[in-house]
């Protein structure tokens, strides 16, 4: 009886130990940014699946994980202190849980990373202006000099601006990965890199990384080797900052350079699943590589063992494959996610944790895109208003983390109900109002957005205002759409200044819209006023070719209804751009610009011979391209043309150049009228041009 009582308390002893001993503990410690590792005590410490923690008088805290194995990712749900910030988001992304190595959080007093992000952002901006200049000088030099082409030139004047571009637009967020270093954890020639940026040293920091040569050295080292994988690891810091002051010092050559950076990281272990992802993450988003980009992923997805990265990773092979139009394999893919992400939801700890709830929220966008490329848009509004309710789950458990990507699913709700509008023809003011409502939710969210995150929340709010005026415009609600557009260039004027390459393009589209409502609406002279300040923000933007042709064609039609000055300047300025880039316009467009460039310059008998010319051109254009035969669907076209050639050729000069040039343009005019057979008197309209003839 006794041995049998020892038993039992034995039993009982274990059986309350083991979950103890399935319990995974993952050590770490706070700190403070660039202090020499001061620690920080009473930081609030969260993880999903973990008893939270808070950090002692050294610092350090223990989160114990109840189902938790090593290798599995780690993901904080909050860190927070009152009066600081975190510092090493981005780097504890990264971050898998291990009992053998300790996880180094770093916080910053309030306010000091947004103070340090906008110095390295006007670092940025200068630097990159003068870079951006210089090399323009050099190939204007190289073109002077006749070492280039102009077909060359404008080749590699189009690829420096797309790079200048490219930049700028991710400046903000390339001054804030510098801001949130810690020169605590760097080596000493990092450290000083560091510093040389700080003081506007970009080239010189570049400079220190390549007489170091830290990649090669990486790529030399086994990672098989105990010894040669600590030191490979030692390097990771240094590697990365290389490869961030690569691509804020921007350019082809640096992007290159952090690419290598990124793919000699993943190839070092390719069994490491963070590794690969890090390296698909960055051809995705800042290379724009996404068939390179699969490859890795599909690689993280081997060799992941959490359930939640693994939904991720599947729902990003899905957006993947709808981007790259492989829409089978995107289907696949988007439902596997859906089916983990099924069986997450079952369990309490996922439904009550933010960052699970807005994972799964970004999953819904990425299949709401894959219905849209479909042209499926009923589905794609389906899906995403249920990840609605998950999105909302996430803002109200932290909505300061997720106040930017709370508006952001608002608006992406929003495009799929005007999507959907448009696709079923269903523009009605009841759909109207739901894009308008929807907005508004997503508007009035944005102004409560960290100010680090200003340039993006500046650029969403303005894609906002775009989408609502565009919306308005479809339903007929002119007026209201013009007001949009006016409040969207407000908010882009506010900002232009910070960032000219990013919302001079964005300022340039408003114009170009409000110019269009503004024509519908038969108010010329103001519409011609937007459009006319659109083309001169673009003009020497070689990368807005298009979009400067757009306006222009748009005011080309207003022309006609202009004064005379001005309606002989805007069409000669549409017709000059049409000329050089005849393939950026659709055919039709095309023809408006040769239409009104033709009636008012014949009407004003100006420019005779070259209008002479221009006629030529546009018949011989009309019977090229227009093979279904609708651009003369009104008799109103006919009788137009007929105006323009008596004004040429019988108002205000008889032959113009010679008696061989009329008759070939007299002759092109009979034949494109007899093109449209169902336009009235076609016979006597070929006569009246036939009676222009003179011997």
């Amino acid at each position: 009886m006794k041995r049998l009582f020892t038993t039992f308390i034995l039993l009982s002893i274990l059986s309350m130990c083991l979950p103890l001993r399935a319990q995974m503990k993952q050590a770490g410690q706070v700190t403070l940014q660039n202090s020499g590792r001061q620690p920080l005590s009473g930081v609030q410490v969260r993880a999903l699946g973990a008893v939270p923690a808070s950090s002692d008088g050294q610092g350090k805290f223990n989160l114990h994980f109840n189902k938790a194995r090593p290798g599995q990712m780690l993901f904080l749900d909050e860190v927070y202190k009152e009066g600081y910030e975190l510092v090493n988001e981005q780097a504890l992304k990264r971050w898998v849980i291990s009992s053998s190595r300790n996880l180094p959080i770093v916080m910053c007093p309030k306010g000091t990373l947004a103070a340090a992000q906008e110095k390295y952002y006007e670092i940025g901006r200068s630097h990159n202006m003068a870079r951006y200049a210089e090399a323009c000088k050099k190939l204007d030099e190289q073109l002077k000099q006749n070492a280039l082409s102009v077909e060359q030139y404008n080749k590699q004047l189009d690829a420096l601006s797309e790079a200048y571009q490219k930049t700028m637009n991710q400046l903000e967020s390339y001054a804030y990965a510098m801001a949130c270093y810690n020169r605590d954890e760097l080596d000493q020639m990092s450290a000083r890199a560091l510093a040389l940026v700080e003081q506007g040293d970009v080239d010189g920091a570049l400079a220190l990384y390549k007489d170091a040569q830290l990649v090669r050295l990486y790529q030399g080292l086994d990672y098989g080797a105990e010894q040669e994988r600590k030191d490979m690891e030692s390097l990771l810091p240094s590697l990365r900052l290389n490869a961030d002051i690569c691509l804020f010092a921007g350019g082809e050559e640096n992007y290159q350079k952090a690419e290598d950076i990124y793919r000699s990281i993943a190839l070092s272990d390719t069994t490491n699943a963070g590794y690969a992802y890090e390296y698909a993450t960055f051809l995705t988003e800042q290379r724009f590589k996404l068939k390179e980009a699969k490859p890795w992923l599909l690689c993280a997805l081997r060799h992941s063992t959490d359930s939640l990265q693994l939904a991720e990773l599947y729902a990003g092979l899905g957006m993947i494959t709808t981007y790259t139009e492989e829409m089978e394999q995107s289907f696949a893919y988007l439902n596997r996610a859906k089916v983990i992400y099924t069986e997450l939801m079952k369990q309490e700890t996922y439904r009550k944790d933010a960052n699970f709830n807005m994972s799964y929220a970004m999953y819904a966008i990425n299949e709401s895109r894959y219905w849209l490329a479909s042209k499926e848009s009923t589905n794609a509004v389906d899906i995403i208003s249920k990840g609605v309710d998950y999105a909302n789950v996430a803002f109200q458990l932290q909505p300061q983390k997720y106040f930017y990507e709370y508006a952001f699913y608002v608006n992406e709700f929003a495009t799929a109900m005007h999507e959907l509008m448009v696709q079923y023809a269903q523009k009605n003011d009841k759909n109207l109002q739901q894009i308008i409502e929807l907005s508004n939710v997503a508007l009035e969210i944005l102004d409560w957005v960290d100010e680090k995150k200003r340039i993006k929340t500046a650029q969403l709010k303005s894609g906002i205002y775009n989408l609502l005026s565009t919306a308005c415009s479809n339903c007929g609600k002119t007026e209201q759409s013009v007001a949009y557009a006016d409040s969207c260039c407000m908010v882009l004027n506010e900002h232009i200044t910070l960032n000219p390459a990013l919302f001079q393009p964005l300022l340039m589209r408003s114009l170009t819209i409000q110019g269009s409502n503004l024509i519908m609406m038969q108010q010329y002279e103001e519409a011609a006023k937007r459009l006319y300040e659109s083309y001169q923000l673009g003009k020497d933007l070689p990368y807005e070719k298009k979009a400067t042709l757009q306006a222009l064609q748009l005011l080309a039609i207003a022309a006609p209804v202009l004064p005379q000055e001005q309606g002989l300047q805007y069409t000669q300025l549409a017709m000059e751009a049409a000329q050089a880039y005849p393939r950026l316009l659709a055919p039709k467009k095309m023809l408006d610009i040769y239409w009104s460039y033709l009636f008012v310059h014949s009407v004003f008998g100006k420019d005779l011979p070259a209008c002479e010319e221009r006629m030529l051109e546009m018949l011989t254009f009309i019977q090229k391209e227009d093979r279904k035969k609708e651009w003369f669907s009104e008799q109103s076209y006919a009788d137009n043309l007929l105006t323009m050639l008596f004004a040429l050729y019988r108002h205000h000069g008889k032959i113009v150049t010679n008696q061989e040039k009329k008759r070939e343009v007299l002759q092109k005019a009979i034949e494109v009228v007899g093109m449209y057979p169902d336009l009235e008197d076609v016979e006597i309209n070929q006569q009246v041009i036939a009676s222009l003839w003179e011997k």
